[in-house]
């Protein structure tokens, strides 16, 4: 039976855990011993949706460092700080020096697997000893900002890596001058399974009082550099400012981060706290999305997230900028709505919608009856891994 260790920063909510628990959750166990390293648990809800076939290691990060190795650690991350280094590459040479200050693994795996960039990477790389070693990149890595040069040397000693879309492959393989090693495998993803959880019952938001409006909905991190949810916020008030609130909307917003206070800002500033609602993390944010008509994700850059296409499983009709793999997802007019990625394309497509323009309802429909499911793909999981 072969031994494959993944290794993971935590179960937090994200594409990136839902991606790793559809795998751990099509593995043939009569096959394969797989092993889970966290560097943190993570959110207790999903830390119990890890299959019980898989054996959870102790945390990798040690919590009573030596007085020595803290101050070099703290010596570090205030160098990534004081320095001018932009924030991807300041998390780069922090989770380089957590890695370094992680334990070891003492077993030898036949597969060792880097769930995600930075410290999984770095710390497969280093702790990690196996046969064969792979990385899952699950970002388009130049739009997001990473430094090449900070992690080359990680990267020589992978065998193979996984990109989630061709876009981000074509521009990783470049990077790295890794074409033979780097592969597309998509995220997994069960319209069975997303349609289940979307069942659950809703108790802290009453749909109801708003079935004359159009529902939009979106579902990610409040990062505005990154997901560009401001750019949103801005829309819908130059949209009320020109044209009244004879228009009828609201707009969900699930999730948490660090410009949380932001856009709540912006909203009560600009009067649509009666039309946008920051609602926070869900670990199960399925039942508000079915209950919704549009996904909207005004990103600057992305991967290929997985909540476009679990909308589209749900029948809700994905508003999207046009990001480096956005065509690989939606069909522009058929199942979904590409903009560019602009204000003013965000401000003029949102108007659209608003004002009829648009044909959500028979969107609706066409992405209701496509399978979106690729439980085929868990093939190319098992040949990457495999070698």
């Amino acid at each position: 039976m072969k031994t494959i260790l993944f290794v993971y920063r935590e179960m937090m909510l994200g594409g990136s855990t839902t991606s790793l628990l559809s795998i751990l959750n099509e593995m043939d166990y009569t096959k394969y011993d797989v092993s889970l390293l966290l560097l943190e648990k993570g959110n207790d809800e999903l830390f119990k949706e890890i299959p019980k076939n898989v054996r959870v290691l102790t945390f990798a990060y040690k919590s009573k460092l030596p007085l020595k190795l803290r101050k070099r650690l703290s010596f570090k991350c205030w160098r990534a700080y004081l320095c001018k280094y932009k924030p991807r590459q300041r998390e780069q040479i922090i989770a380089q020096a957590m890695a370094k200050f992680s334990r070891q693994l003492a077993e030898t795996y036949d597969v060792a697997v880097g769930f995600l960039e930075c410290w999984p990477l770095y710390y497969v790389s280093k702790n990690v000893q196996a046969m064969r070693k792979v990385n899952w990149i699950h970002v388009h890595y130049s739009n997001a900002g990473f430094d090449p040069t900070l992690d080359q040397k990680y990267m020589d000693q992978f065998n193979g890596f996984a990109l989630v879309s061709q876009s981000c492959c074509d521009d990783f393989a470049t990077q790295f001058k890794v074409q033979e090693k780097a592969y597309v495998i998509p995220n997994i993803l069960s319209a069975k399974a997303i349609r289940k959880k979307a069942d659950s019952e809703i108790k802290d938001f009453n749909f109801g009082e708003y079935v004359d409006r159009i529902k939009f909905i979106s579902v990610c991190r409040l990062d505005c550099k990154h997901k560009g949810l401001d750019r949103a916020v801005k829309a819908f008030a130059e949209i009320k400012r020109k044209h009244g609130d004879q228009i009828n909307y609201i707009w969900i917003i699930i999730g948490d981060g660090d410009d949380r206070k932001l856009l709540n800002d912006m909203i009560k500033e600009n009067n649509l706290q009666n039309h946008i609602f920051l609602l926070g993390q869900k670990i199960n944010p399925h039942p508000y999305v079915k209950e919704c008509d549009v996904f909207l994700l005004p990103s600057y850059y992305e991967g290929k997230p997985m909540a476009v296409t679990e909308a589209q499983m749900l029948g809700v009709v994905p508003c999207i900028t046009k990001y480096s793999s956005a065509a690989e997802q939606v069909k522009n007019m058929v199942d979904g709505i590409i903009m560019d990625n602009t204000d003013s394309a965000i401000e003029d497509t949102l108007y659209k919608i608003l004002s009829d323009k648009i044909d959500i309802k028979a969107m609706h429909w066409r992405a209701l009856n496509t399978d979106y499911s690729n439980l085929s793909d868990m093939d190319k999981v098992m040949e990457l891994l495999e070698g």
